[in-house]
């Protein structure tokens, strides 16, 4: 085993590589991480804006959580209804929270 050293910075040597998606393609553990961190950004937004004017959380909401939920959807496709449930759920908490929306308006 070789080591390599960059900017003189030792490498750290893995022998396995994640991609998308498990060993059976189902991409389980992709959706589920989506979900945490977008559940997170939205917990976030919440806690940092004092104000709860609707038109300034739904703008945040659009840019920063609305693109995790959507980056690189072509590839993993949700096509379960389970994992299309997930990710629409974080939508669905957020739009309660703020109150005068339905889900529809996000799109």
């Amino acid at each position: 085993m070789h080591q390599f050293v960059l900017s003189n910075d030792t490498l750290k040597y893995i022998n396995v590589v994640n991609d998308l998606g498990d060993p059976y393609l189902t991409f389980e553990a992709h959706i589920y991480n989506i979900v945490q961190k977008a559940s997170r950004r939205c917990y976030l937004i919440f806690k940092s804006f004092q104000s709860r004017n609707t038109e300034l959380l739904f703008r945040a909401f659009k840019t920063y959580v609305k693109p995790l939920l959507e980056v690189n959807s072509q590839v993993w496709s949700p096509h379960l209804l389970k994992n299309i449930r997930r990710l629409e759920a974080v939508q669905r908490r957020f739009t309660i929270k703020l109150g005068g929306l339905d889900i529809f308006s996000l799109y």
